[in-house]
């Protein structure tokens, strides 16, 4: 259906953010364009572009805002109007030669600034700014994240590994069942951009900021997130010290189209005996194939889960291993439900 209508039509088509050139040969359907389309691709990587293809002089580097364009976009996150306050014309200046004409930098920093009128702080704040190097972005965003409060470093976390795409009312609840007060502590990265709402009420974050909390997670002795597969799960159970600080995990599919899900070992043997295992600091666990994990779940403890996501649900009625007492967000996808509960016992 996709091809006979672009066959048929002169078409625009965007592929944004292209990091592959996979994704470029699997979305990229060039023998069934009418003659006459456009296609217009976004990548921060120029040899994907090549390695596809594409023709040197059909590829085009943005640059980054001129000083005029810069200073409007800055100056409205920073005093809410398009030109500096009298007397910060040249810490203005400063910032913008700093940002090198980058929107995100100029946003960012803007949004750090906003409301500041102590000079003695812009000036700390650039300062750090211009030890680093204009290219060096992630390091350049690092200085606001290193001014939010303890809470708003979570909740920043937070979304860079587990929330983009959801719900800004739903994920408010689970920082408040952190403790975390999740309204103000949004507002506040919202204030200095570095968050947005989309679509009314949809998180959303730039790719750079997204990227660069999933460092500092990595970056950490102890990860307080852990993408992984099933197939990986063996190797975490082997790291008591990493299972117990974990606050959140992310359980994608089998790699092997054909594996039954089974937890294996390291070397390949499945294990005859699951331990039971103490995860007591666990919030936020996201599911994508909960069926075959249904040993491994009811085994572990996890008495302080707040959000829990199951995704390809095979039951009937919810598990009985699901935690309720903090539980504040179930989200249950795949078969409908005939009972909510297998016994009236889960209840109570």
């Amino acid at each position: 259906m996709l091809q006979k209508h672009l066959s048929s039509s002169q078409v625009l088509i965007v592929l944004d953010d292209v990091d592959h050139v996979d994704q470029l040969d699997a979305l990229l359907p060039v023998h069934v364009l009418r003659p006459g389309s456009l296609i217009l691709i976004t990548s921060r990587d120029k040899d994907v572009l090549r390695r596809s293809g594409v023709q040197e002089t059909n590829i085009y580097k943005l640059s980054g805002l001129n000083a005029q364009h810069s200073t409007e976009l800055f100056c409205s996150h920073a005093f809410s109007q398009p030109l500096p306050l009298s007397g910060f014309e040249y810490l203005v200046d400063s910032f913008i030669k700093a940002c090198n004409g980058l929107p995100l930098s100029l946003k960012v920093f803007g949004g750090l600034l906003y409301g500041n009128t102590d000079k003695s702080y812009w000036e700390d704040q650039l300062d750090k700014l211009q030890l680093i190097l204009p290219n060096d972005i992630q390091k350049s965003l690092k200085i606001c994240y290193d001014s939010l409060d303890r809470h708003e470093q979570q909740i920043f976390l937070d979304i860079a590994c587990f929330f983009i795409g959801k719900s800004r009312d739903m994920v408010i609840r689970i920082w408040d069942g952190s403790g975390w007060k999740g309204s103000l502590g949004f507002q506040s990265l919202q204030n200095k951009c570095l968050v947005e709402i989309e679509n009314v009420n949809f998180i959303r974050m730039h790719d750079h900021l997204r990227d660069l909390g999933r460092e500092i997670v990595e970056a950490a002795g102890l990860p307080r997130f852990v993408s992984l597969g099933i197939d990986d799960i063996d190797d975490l159970l082997q790291q008591s010290s990493v299972i117990a600080e974990l606050r959140g995990i992310k359980i994608l599919p089998s790699k092997d189209k054909h594996s039954d899900g089974e937890l294996t070992s390291s070397s390949g043997k499945k294990r005859r005996k699951l331990q039971r295992l103490d995860m007591r600091k666990l919030q936020i666990l996201d599911i994508e194939e909960s069926g075959h994990l249904e040993p491994f779940l009811k085994r572990v403890h996890f008495p302080n889960l707040i959000w829990l996501r199951l995704g390809k649900c095979c039951s009937s009625s919810l598990p009985s291993w699901i935690p309720l007492k903090n539980l504040r967000v179930l989200e249950v996808h795949g078969n409908k439900l005939e009972t909510v509960w297998e016994s009236e016992s889960q209840v109570k």
